[in-house]
């Protein structure tokens, strides 16, 4: 579990719920495991193939602007939430990471 004492990011798995302090917001299935599964490899990351296999696309012929387009997609939904305490981070040609600490609940 990522988690620090003082952080109010938490991701309820079961309902794809993301809540900040007192905030809520829908993600979907594929969101909450990307989110979770980032939240576990950080601060190392995850290459753009892991990311791709948690999300269930096909490796053989998927492109990697699909995954861009999700990343860009999730990027915009966190937008309303303090950007200092949860980041997603491109890692230059080769995947992405999770800046900050999110508690996941099973």
């Amino acid at each position: 579990m990522a988690q620090l004492a003082s952080a109010q990011l938490s991701l309820n798995m079961q309902t794809h719920k993301f809540a900040h302090k007192h905030e809520h917001l829908l993600l979907t299935a594929n969101e909450a495991r990307v989110l979770s599964f980032l939240a576990l490899r950080s601060p190392a990351g995850a290459e753009y193939y892991e990311i791709m296999e948690v999300m269930g696309i096909d490796l053989d012929n998927a492109r990697q602007n699909t995954l861009e387009a999700f990343m860009s997609r999730l990027r915009r939904k966190l937008v309303g939430f303090d950007r200092d305490e949860l980041t997603l981070q491109n890692k230059r040609n080769s995947g992405y990471a999770l800046k900050g600490n999110l508690i996941i609940k099973n």
